[in-house]
């Protein structure tokens, strides 16, 4: 987790810590074949802090999202208006994180997202928390596993 502080509700959890800088996440080579579709069929949170609580909102794109849309970590989420065009229909929120022992997890069995890259085969998302998180660490790490069907 880049952030050098806690987590506001609506901050984005960004790859990137550099100020002004920050970027999307990038799942590469998401379809098989460049036109494909692939489907999302499960969402894996998994944080190493198991102390973390909150939700997150993942904001999908069929191409890169423009910086006009908030990327950088620890800043409050906004969709700029010529970014919604990019969107790989609506969000997917993931329930709260559970205290799994020496982790923390949040997952959806049932996501059922298909999305198109219209440039390449590459999907962005953008990740916005819904609630505020205090409970961060120096060097927790966040990673998501995708269940993907492919066309």
């Amino acid at each position: 987790i880049p952030a050098s502080g806690n987590y506001g509700a609506n901050d984005v959890i960004s790859m990137s810590e550099t100020d002004l800088q920050g970027r999307a996440w990038r799942m590469p080579n998401f379809v098989r074949e460049e036109g494909k579709s692939a489907t999302i069929v499960s969402i894996l949170a998994t944080c190493s802090e198991d102390s973390v609580l909150n939700r997150l909102k993942l904001w999908f794109f069929d191409i890169e999202p423009s910086t006009a849309t908030e990327l950088d970590d620890n800043a409050a989420f906004t969709l700029a208006e010529a970014d919604r065009p990019r969107m790989a229909g609506a969000p997917v929120a993931l329930p709260a994180f559970a205290d799994d022992g020496a982790v923390a997890t949040a997952g959806d069995d049932d996501v059922r997202k298909r999305i198109t890259p219209r440039l390449g085969r590459d999907v962005w998302f953008i990740v916005q928390t819904l609630d505020a998180e205090t409970n961060e660490l120096a060097n927790m790490l966040l990673a998501f596993r995708f269940e993907v069907v492919w066309e």
